[in-house]
């Protein structure tokens, strides 16, 4: 499964060697990252507007429909929208989990490993008014 970094972060090694990558170049996540920044509290539409542009964006860049899951980050408020308008692509939103350094894991081997989680679907937004 080919999983794609939408989040500001860097992967880290454990994470690349599940099957994450970043987009290509900086222009491109410059451009996700604006879409996930919001200066002020922003409308229902304007969550609604930038999650389809995101989508947009991945399709015109050729991640669509390559890529199967998504890690997705930025604020929570938005995360649901842009979980949401992921799923309409058939693409799987997911969210990194690493537990802390030194959590009891019962595994002897001591590297940490990347897990990634689906985010739930019980939080996504409906695109559409009842």
């Amino acid at each position: 499964m080919k999983i794609l970094n939408l989040t500001r972060g860097s992967l880290t090694p454990e994470q690349e060697l599940a099957g994450a990558a970043d987009l290509r170049d900086e222009e491109e996540r410059s451009r996700i990252r604006d879409l996930a920044a919001f200066a002020e509290p922003p409308a229902r539409h304007v969550l609604l507007w930038r999650a389809a542009e995101t989508v947009r964006l991945l399709r015109d860049w050729g991640y669509l429909p390559v890529v199967s899951a998504a890690l997705i980050g930025g604020p929570r408020y938005f995360a649901p929208y842009l979980a949401a308008a992921l799923r309409r692509e058939r693409v799987t939103p997911l969210c990194a989990f690493r537990p802390p350094a030194g959590a009891e894991t019962g595994d002897a081997n001591p590297v940490r490993k990347a897990v990634f989680v689906e985010w739930p679907s019980q939080y996504d937004v409906s695109f559409f008014r009842n």
